[in-house]
């Protein structure tokens, strides 16, 4: 039996929110929201 079995996560993320990216495109600057990209709780499973 290895070390790390049977061991679980004391802590996971529950709840995300997204961020803003701005970038130089081909187009010109670009404006992009990325869902689920922070993590603002976390909780125990």
């Amino acid at each position: 039996m290895g070390l790390l079995n049977g061991m679980r996560p004391c802590c996971a993320p529950v709840k995300f929110s997204s961020m803003s990216l701005i970038y130089y495109g081909d187009d010109g600057i670009i404006k992009r929201d990325l869902p689920k990209m922070v993590v603002d709780e976390c909780g125990c499973p």
